[in-house]
């Protein structure tokens, strides 16, 4: 791929891989099934998005004005990313489930939304100093993330 200059951390769900590919300039969210062909899944990106999670619903971002989110499926004619919540600290972990999307800040701060809430700009910060994050996963009644307190490594978790 001509002008290729990176890629971002990919991620899959059911069978299929999702992946950014940094081009010079612009960057395209890029899904590829397991025994397939890849399919771009948005149009060029001017901005430079990181890739945070893959599920059932869609494709989350981090971008330059807070979290972004491409829902499933994706086609080659689809709108860029749509920006989901607003916020002055990157998007570090994101998760999502038929409830809504969660997502933990840079700054170490856990937010909440439905995907309504999240439209009309009203998270919900669930946890606050959670120190620097690195994962956040999810079952049907907890959040977990592992975090670096004090220079502990610990793996945490909050009732959903």
């Amino acid at each position: 791929d001509s002008g290729c200059v990176g890629s971002s951390i990919s991620a899959a769900y059911g069978d299929t891989v999702y992946w950014i590919r940094r081009l010079t300039g612009s960057s395209i969210l890029l899904s590829i099934p397991f025994s397939g062909s890849y399919t771009a899944m948005t149009a060029s990106m001017t901005a430079t998005y990181t890739l945070l999670d893959a599920n059932a619903r869609s494709v989350l971002l981090a971008g330059p004005l807070g979290l972004y989110r491409v829902a499933l499926p994706g086609n080659p004619s689809a709108q860029p990313p749509l920006l989901i919540a607003i916020s002055s600290s990157t998007a570090a972990a994101a998760v999502e489930d038929a409830n809504g999307v969660y997502w933990i800040q840079a700054d170490g701060t856990l937010n909440s939304c439905t995907l309504s809430e999240c439209a009309s700009g009203h998270p919900k910060t669930l946890a606050s100093n959670l120190g620097l994050v690195w994962n956040l996963f999810q079952d049907d009644s907890f959040l977990y993330w592992t975090s670096n307190t004090a220079g502990q490594s610990l793996v945490l978790r909050l009732a959903k």
